[in-house]
């Protein structure tokens, strides 16, 4: 484990910061934020879709150049 020197002034803005996480974080984060849990073939399917097209990757970078 590391430790790391404060000062109090930062040390009170991470305490102010955990604190405004654990009330939002306090209600299932399923609730809040629709978690989805994925297999790993439905993973592997996504990957797979997950692909440029060669000539449209080529026009990117072409336009990308005239920048």
């Amino acid at each position: 484990m590391q430790t790391i020197k404060l000062t109090i002034k930062e040390y009170e803005n991470l305490k102010k910061k955990a604190s405004i996480y654990d009330r939002v974080l306090r209600f299932s984060p399923e609730t809040l934020f629709e978690i989805e849990n994925y297999s790993d073939s439905r993973v592997q399917e996504l990957l797979k879709q997950d692909k440029v097209d060669s000539s449209i990757l080529a026009t990117v970078k072409k336009l990308l150049r005239k920048k």
